[in-house]
């Protein structure tokens, strides 16, 4: 229609390709602007958020991956999923940090790397995860910003402290008074709950093909997510969302951003 309009001459405009928002979710510079947007409306919470969770979640993909099976012998196909690490506010459900990758591991690095992130814009109490995340270090990272670790322990878990001394008090907190931590480390119920809702607000797939478009994609869609909790924060918690001065800041340096 815009192109028989500029054709009559009714408008005098150029007119973008079809495909110009595809062809962004192609570009890897977009990608940092995403993440200050995940930065800038989950900042939002940080007067209220005291107790983060994390966890991981598989979102579908169009692909399919094949290989020989020796146990069926013949050739198998399974569908290719992405990683979703998120680290979110137990009282808002707001994604405060988010790792997004074609492939798993790495759960302890993307794990430590989300708890330096939020604790240098949050002031946190207690992080809870589950024992996807049950090491020493993990521990230690939690305690070095000032929060107590709440991570869930395995039937053979010991104690010894190894260095670790916050490894040693929340091992012992979870064998002498059960009651007390499972209650501390429940409060990563949140996290399956945000999982949940962003999955049925925004969708539990992606439509790209190219690992590129695909991270870009599903990110842009928790970004959606995050957005659709700022009435939340308006007329639940009473927080004014006042983006100018946040985004002048929040932008200004991401320009040199790599």
């Amino acid at each position: 229609m815009l192109r028989v309009f500029n054709y009559a001459g009714i408008i005098d405009v150029e007119i973008p390709c079809f495909k110009t928002l595809n062809n962004y979710l192609l570009k890897k510079e977009i990608r940092p602007y995403l993440q200050k947007l995940m930065i800038l409306t989950s900042d939002l919470f940080s007067s209220i958020e005291r107790y983060m969770a994390t966890d991981a979640t598989g979102i579908a993909t169009n692909c399919y991956s094949s290989w020989y099976s020796i146990r069926i012998k013949r050739e198998s196909e399974k569908r290719d999923h992405l990683m979703v690490h998120i680290s979110v506010g137990t009282k808002s459900n707001v994604v405060a940090a988010i790792d997004i990758r074609t492939h798993k591991g790495e759960d302890n690095v993307i794990f430590r790397s989300h708890v330096k992130q939020v604790g240098e814009r949050f002031d946190i109490d207690e992080w809870s995860g589950d024992k996807m995340y049950l090491t020493r270090e993990n521990c230690d990272a939690v305690v070095e910003i000032g929060a107590t670790p709440w991570l869930k322990i395995k039937s053979n878990t010991i104690s010894r402290a190894k260095g670790s001394t916050s490894w040693k008090k929340m091992v012992q907190c979870f064998n002498e008074e059960p009651e007390v931590a499972n209650q501390k480390y429940h409060r990563r119920s949140n996290v399956e709950s945000t999982n949940s809702s962003k999955k049925r607000k925004c969708g539990s797939s992606v439509s790209s093909r190219l690992p590129t478009a695909q991270i870009n994609e599903e990110l842009l869609s928790w970004v959606g997510y995050n957005f659709s909790l700022i009435p939340r924060a308006k007329y639940e918690f009473e927080i004014e969302p006042d983006f100018i001065a946040a985004t002048n800041s929040a932008f200004q340096w991401n320009l040199f951003y790599t």
